[in-house]
């Protein structure tokens, strides 16, 4: 079912974002596992329903101290819509923070389940992650290139295939700088003032 107004879509997000929450920070530790897509949907949807419930008992413990922003959710439950009436901003106040503390104990929860792994998964590609998302602010990479044949090639990324999934995967360097060294060589020749870029297979 597919919510059709505009508060029904934002109270449907607000109900699997948890969940959401939960198998994203997961991912970024644990390979994702194929599942059929009513089995996917339902472990999101559990999971929403763990942490929302979760930190709907946080916010009746913090009613008590907080009653002016978090709502009192046994007399809402009784009242219904006279209490949302009564008491709008109290009650939008309280979603928000459900839905806080619910993606917040998510996001802690997978961290907890995932702590002993070290590394990270990368969803983009791991060269689009080594080569632009960490590199150092105001820097450019600069890279060395061996092929099978023994042939090296130096110089700063210009170009390259992000999918990791690709066929046939290619890499070029550029500028001034690039150059190259033979098998048998003992020195590397700068060939950047003659040649523009050089396309290197990645296989």
């Amino acid at each position: 079912m597919i919510p059709d107004t505009f508060g029904g879509v934002l109270a449907f997000l607000a109900l699997v974002a948890p969940g959401i929450t939960f198998y994203l920070v997961l991912e970024r530790r644990r390979p994702h596992q194929e599942n059929a897509p009513f089995r996917e949907v339902s472990q999101i949807a559990l999971a929403s329903l763990v942490f929302t419930l979760a930190s709907i008992t946080c916010l009746l413990l913090l009613h008590e101290v907080a009653s002016p922003v978090v709502p009192d959710i046994s007399m809402w439950i009784r009242q219904g819509n006279r209490y949302i009436a009564d008491n709008p901003a109290t009650v939008f106040a309280g979603i928000g923070l459900d839905v806080i503390a619910a993606c917040a104990f998510g996001a802690g929860s997978a961290w907890l389940i995932a702590r002993k792994s070290e590394a990270s998964i990368s969803k983009v590609g791991t060269w689009y992650q080594v080569l632009r998302q960490e590199t150092p602010p105001g820097t450019r990479p600069w890279l060395h290139i061996r092929l099978e044949d023994e042939t090296e090639f130096w110089g700063y990324l210009r170009h390259y295939t992000p999918d990791d999934s690709a066929n046939v995967r290619e890499i070029v360097l550029g500028g001034t700088t690039v150059a190259w060294r033979r098998k048998g060589d003992t020195a590397r020749s700068s060939i950047g003032d003659s040649w523009d870029a050089v396309c290197v297979n990645a296989d």
